[in-house]
């Protein structure tokens, strides 16, 4: 493959140029990915995403906190996150297109209708609608500085997801309505 920045060739897979050292991995996650994966995953996948969402905050920002402890109490503080995205956008001087109390609070009460009884459990799995347009602006946020275009394929791990999720889907699918 060709360096897109001093036309170097490189091994399919490296995540950094040997010549230059630019970054050949996008941030860019597409939208139709994050929906895939997080709604096969049952949320697992979003516990990923704001892993990295946090991380990512804590080095840009320089900010202490623990990513791990914001991910795993995403629903908690999901509407924390959006505000520190709005925050970075404006820095940027890009509108954030969404409300982060409307976007905690949505993710909050989604992620509490697991416990409701069955079949309405059922309204828990949207609980990534909310987190789309902090996606989109995430990938707006990101494009402004790349010059690389989004990874589109899946990693080995995610096709495991993928598979593992869907299998899970169609056991719960068929559970709830026989």
């Amino acid at each position: 493959m060709i360096c897109p920045f001093c036309s170097a060739e490189f091994l399919k897979g490296m995540k950094r140029c040997p010549v230059c050292n630019e970054k050949l991995v996008s941030d860019v996650l597409p939208v139709w990915k994050f929906v895939l994966l997080s709604a096969v995953t049952f949320g697992i996948y979003q516990f990923y995403w704001f892993y990295k969402c946090w991380a990512f905050v804590k080095a840009e920002r320089k900010l202490t906190f623990s990513a791990f402890w914001r991910a795993w109490l995403a629903p908690l503080y999901a509407g924390v996150y959006a505000n520190q995205l709005k925050i970075m956008l404006a820095l940027k001087g890009i509108k954030g297109g969404f409300n982060p109390f409307a976007v905690g609070a949505a993710y909050l009460f989604l992620s509490a209708a697991w416990w409701l009884p069955s079949p309405w459990q059922v309204i828990g799995f949207l609980n990534f609608f909310p987190l789309i347009p902090l996606v989109k602006a995430l990938n707006e946020y990101h494009q402004l500085d790349e010059k690389i275009p989004p990874n589109n394929s899946f990693a080995w791990w995610q096709w495991i997801f993928i598979f593992l999720g869907a299998c899970l889907t169609l056991l719960t699918v068929v559970a709830n309505f026989l």
